[in-house]
């Protein structure tokens, strides 16, 4: 079932985020809390446990998809594309134009899921990521607020 988090789950998003990230890539307590202090879009997806989480940027025209995880073992069963769609469906109802991501170039699995999504590269990062680890830029154009 998706919900829209608050800082009450933090515990549960930082423990989910161990689980999907190295901690080069996680964020810390600190930026979680600033995404909800700053009205961010975040969903989970939760069984009976926090499953999954995504952030989406407050849109301007053009909204960011943050982050996403999903626990390890619920991973390649739809979750992330089901919360994606769904922040995709309020960006648009939001009024955003176009979504935006950025998506480290080793990450096969989650380029892949994007593009599958209708997400198009943009533009190389260098080294976004540290240690030689780039980002690659995607867009989502939110066509007649459809989306993905």
């Amino acid at each position: 079932m998706i919900e829209v988090l608050d800082e009450s789950a933090l515990e549960e998003i930082l423990a989910l985020e161990a689980q999907g990230f190295p901690p080069t890539e996680r964020w810390s307590a600190e930026s979680w809390l600033s995404e909800f202090s700053h009205g961010n879009y975040v969903l989970g997806y939760r069984e009976k446990d926090l499953l999954a989480v995504a952030s989406f940027g407050r849109p301007e025209g053009v909204v960011d998809l943050r982050t996403v995880t999903v626990a390890r073992n619920h991973r390649r069963q739809g979750i992330a594309k089901t919360l994606i769609r769904a922040g995709a469906r309020w960006a648009a109802q939001q009024g955003a134009m176009r979504m935006m991501l950025e998506v480290s170039q080793v990450n096969d699995g989650a380029i892949a899921l994007y593009s599958r999504l209708g997400f198009d590269g943009l533009a190389i990062r260098e080294n976004y990521y540290g240690d030689g680890n780039d980002a690659l830029v995607m867009e989502l154009a939110l066509a007649d607020g459809v989306g993905v």
